[in-house]
């Protein structure tokens, strides 16, 4: 046995260094062969006579000898004199490995390889389309994004500006995706940021694929404005934080001022998301770089948003501003106790309690903010909170609380509000009265109701036994007299 296998071993080297010797050479002799789609592509092969001379694609036999074996490529791939192949429109199918053979020799292999030249480059600048000039803010940053559809292999992008490299610092990382129309082809896509500082300035976008094919560019041109300012005043004051407080019915005056700006095609006033009529109640004065839109109307709606909108004329740029108006609501004013609402204007507390108490304004538009004062002189320390109000939209509640509050003989809490810009300032007042023992004080000559009947009823009964102690003795005088 051991015999035996000792005259397989010299079989089997020589076997492996055959196949060591075709493999290398197999790998010497392929060439890899790029060309674009749908050009003509010839692969040579030099075996002398035809006869035991084969093509073969990856696995599949196309031609043996002279004679054609597969109807694989039919009418696409065709065998030259000489023994070449012929492809006449390379397509994607006929990517793969083109092996010549001679007998068992392999004489050429070929890996075909499809390029596709892009379909086409587009650029945008701030996503604005650059078929013409593109205006960009003069001293701002804007972003322009080049993309590449359609490549194979997927491209690579290059930046230029006014023929210049562009720093690498400003361009961001390469994308590059499936192309969604072509499952063999790529989109690549590129982002530079870029400040313009000059008037006019000129940018380049350079796809760049295989050596065998072309780059393409794409050519934009920008220039640089000026950003327009704009404000709204409303009866010729600004709003603050866009927000402005009118009386219903009230006639109210926006006024839309436009500066640093070339001249604008028009300013429009947008009502509720409704273009106004320019010439309804409506003036517009132009300067070279300053433009007024005053617009005049009454307002009877709880919210109103209006917005001034203007177009320039020569850069096409956009600029617009906005606030929102709302008519006043006057809050209802009231006291509150742990025991509910205080409706009279006299409470009474027990002796040397400390009391608590709770100023509320509601419904308030806008919200207000409360002063708790101690015998109108005296601000008291209060605890305010303000919330939206649950059943009016657009109003609001203010509370102020406050605590352990020594009350001594009579005291009057009031509670005002502020912050209202009309000055409809609301003010509310109530008396706190001490009670000692079950029974009302009264100190510093006021009196309250109470003491006043207890006292008129003390002197009716002295009145009562004053007269008949007058009857008693007139008529003991009357009798004597008689007598």
């Amino acid at each position: 046995m051991e015999k035996k296998m000792s005259e397989f071993v010299p079989l089997l080297l020589l076997m492996f260094a055959q196949l060591t010797k075709y493999g290398k050479t197999a790998q010497n002799i392929l060439t890899r062969k790029d060309t674009l789609l749908e050009t003509l592509v010839q692969f040579d092969c030099l075996v002398g006579s035809h006869k035991g001379a084969r093509w073969k694609f990856n696995e599949t036999l196309l031609f043996a000898d002279d004679n054609v074996v597969s109807d694989t490529f039919r009418g696409s791939v065709f065998l030259m004199g000489n023994y070449s192949l012929r492809i006449i429109s390379a397509s994607f199918r006929h990517e793969g490995i083109f092996s010549c053979l001679k007998n068992s020799t392999t004489i050429a292999m070929y890996d075909l390889n499809i390029l596709v030249a892009p379909d086409r480059l587009t650029m945008t600048i701030n996503r604005q389309p650059t078929s013409s000039i593109v205006y960009v803010p003069q001293q701002e940053e804007f972003v322009a994004v080049c993309v590449v559809i359609g490549a194979k292999p997927a491209a690579n992008i290059t930046w230029l500006i006014d023929n210049k490299e562009a720093d690498s610092s400003r361009v961001g990382p390469l994308e590059k995706n499936k192309n969604k129309e072509v499952d063999n082809l790529f989109d690549s896509t590129s982002r530079l940021r870029y400040v313009a500082k000059r008037k006019q300035g000129n940018i380049t976008c350079i796809s760049k694929s295989a050596p065998s094919v072309p780059d393409q560019h794409y050519h934009a041109t920008f220039q640089t404005y000026v950003q327009p300012n704009m404000t709204i005043l409303v009866n010729g004051l600004g709003p603050l934080d866009k927000v402005f407080y009118v009386q219903v019915g009230e006639e109210v005056t926006l006024t839309c001022r436009v500066w640093n700006a070339e001249r604008l095609k028009n300013l429009t006033w947008i009502i509720d998301d409704s273009p106004m009529n320019p010439n309804f109640n409506t003036w517009n004065i132009s300067a070279k770089f300053e433009h007024l839109s005053i617009f005049r109307t009454q307002f009877f709606k709880v919210k109103v948003n209006a917005t001034c909108f203007g177009i320039g004329h020569k850069a096409n740029v956009k600029v617009h501003s906005g606030i929102t108006l709302f008519t006043y609501a006057k809050p209802k004013l009231l006291f509150m106790s742990k025991e509910g609402n205080i409706s009279n204007d006299v409470i009474t507390v027990n002796e040397h309690e400390k009391f608590n108490i709770t100023c509320a304004a509601l419904g308030a538009r806008p919200p207000v903010d409360l002063i708790v004062k101690y015998d109108d002189d005296i601000e008291l320390n209060s605890e305010k909170i303000i919330n939206n109000n649950s059943q009016v939209d657009d109003t609001f509640d203010s509370f102020a609380y406050v605590v352990n509050f020594p009350v001594k003989s009579k005291v009057k809490i009031s509670c005002i509000t502020s912050g209202i810009e009309d000055k409809q300032d609301v003010y509310r007042a109530v008396d706190i009265l001490m009670v000692e023992s079950g029974k009302l004080t009264v100190k510093d000559n006021t009196f309250i109701i109470a003491s006043a009947f207890g006292g008129g009823l003390l002197v009716m009964v002295c009145i009562i036994i004053l007269l008949c102690v007058i009857h008693l003795v007139v008529k003991g005088t009357y009798n004597e007299f008689t007598d």
